[in-house]
């Protein structure tokens, strides 16, 4: 795959913290150990073996472009039932296969961790505020340009923003374009009052990893007796259960 083609990272205006160690992670999230994390798999990561196993996002979520990260097109029954409002972080950890091309035997590799900073009702109120706080964000983002981008523009006389007919198409070749509607009027199992948030990290608490640096060990048993390891869906526990299971790779 092309380099451009990657949902990667920006080299510039980028407050995203790239490719930390465990230990200085452990070491600067520990303060936050009662916070609660949301962890599940990215399936869209891959790993290019001829750049050193680097490993990159083929799908748009999470969305690290215009250097902050999002997390607004995938994951919806998550974003729909979860609660995001209170010291809530998300993590997206590779696939086995992705792990095992990097070279570490049956573990989950972390690929982004990041404090919920806001948790959006709809597109309209993330994007104004964007608008007033990282404006250069939104054409990064923006899915009429990006074929990878998880930002879907309102029509200027919007009304409703879960009705996809009042915003902007994607790109043709947009990686969501089959079914891009769902990421504006996603609700779980018809309860009206359960629509998909659109969730911004903190840029102080923003982390995100290309290379083997930091696994989860699915083999340890947290504090609740379950084990840590996952391949669906997501798991909700501590940020000290979580950082314990983690490790160096």
């Amino acid at each position: 795959m092309e380099r451009d083609n990657w949902n990667t990272w920006p080299s510039t205006g980028n407050a995203i913290k790239v490719n930390w160690p465990y230990e200085e992670l452990r070491d600067l999230l520990w303060k936050f150990k009662s916070d609660h994390v949301y962890y599940y798999v990215v399936n869209t990561v891959e790993c290019n073996e001829e750049t050193g196993k680097q490993m990159y996002n083929t799908g748009s979520a999470p969305n690290f472009q215009g250097g902050i990260i999002t997390l607004c097109t995938c994951k919806h029954a998550m974003r729909a039932t979860g609660d995001f409002h209170n010291n809530v972080w998300v993590a997206g950890l590779t696939g086995l296969e992705v792990a095992r091309r990097s070279g570490t035997k049956d573990n989950n590799l972390l690929f982004y961790l990041g404090k919920v900073k806001h948790a959006f009702q709809h597109y309209g109120e993330l994007i104004e505020y964007m608008k007033r706080e990282r404006p250069g964000a939104i054409d990064a983002k923006n899915a009429s340009y990006n074929i990878r981008g998880d930002l879907y523009i309102p029509k200027p006389a919007v009304k409703d923003y879960f009705d996809p007919r009042q915003y902007d198409s994607p790109h043709k070749n947009h990686v969501h374009k089959d079914n891009w509607q769902n990421d504006i009027n996603y609700i779980y199992r018809n309860n009206l009052n359960k629509h998909a948030k659109y969730l911004l990290s903190d840029e102080e608490y923003s982390f995100a990893w290309s290379k083997k640096l930091v696994q989860m060990n699915r083999g340890f048993v947290f504090s609740s007796g379950k084990k840590a390891a996952i391949t669906a869906g997501c798991k909700r526990v501590s940020l000290q259960n979580f950082l314990e299971a983690l490790e160096g790779a």
